[in-house]
């Protein structure tokens, strides 16, 4: 059984470079995603890179899913650490595919590798598979405006929880 991972894109990998120019051509998108990654590349040193990942307020990452050597999914975060609020934007795909892992573990992610406190999906009304995803991983419908809807997934407060009491 083939298993999807989580990886971060590092614009000055060779091998994600590769991997996603693959992936956006085998999906027909626009070479947004790359194309981004470029621009980093271009304009900063890895050092300067690493160094604006640990100390910026601002958050831009790339995630992407692979099972079996290809990449299967990719999406963008970009979010501010002071607020802990996130923008999570995820990549139309030409493959009808149903089940879309990277929903629940790019939102993990931010909520829990990056501290944030919310997570907010904008979503075109029409994308049905994400939606589903999205109700399904209980993410909260703020409301549509303009043909698009937005979510909301909102870290649960651990003290609350563990508080609880079960009464049998």
């Amino acid at each position: 059984m083939n298993t999807n991972k989580l990886y971060v894109a590092n614009p000055f990998s060779d091998k994600d470079m590769r991997l996603l120019t693959e992936f956006e051509q085998e999906q027909g998108l626009a070479p947004n995603t790359t194309g981004q990654l470029a621009s980093i590349r271009q304009t900063t040193t890895p050092e300067e890179y690493e160094r604006q990942l640990r100390h910026a307020n601002d958050i831009t990452l790339t995630f992407y899913t692979m099972s079996a050597n290809k990449v299967t999914d990719i999406c963008s975060i970009q979010g501010t650490k002071d607020i802990k609020a996130c923008t999570v934007l995820y990549t139309p795909l030409s493959s009808k595919t149903k089940s879309r892992p990277i929903i629940t573990m790019s939102a993990d992610y931010a909520l829990n590798a990056l501290g944030m406190e919310e997570v907010f999906v904008s979503i075109r009304a029409t994308d049905k598979s994400i939606i589903n995803s999205l109700e399904t991983r209980e993410f909260e419908n703020l409301g549509e405006e303009n043909g698009y809807i937005t979510y909301l997934k909102e870290k649960e407060d651990q003290t609350v929880n563990s508080n609880l009491v079960q009464l049998h």
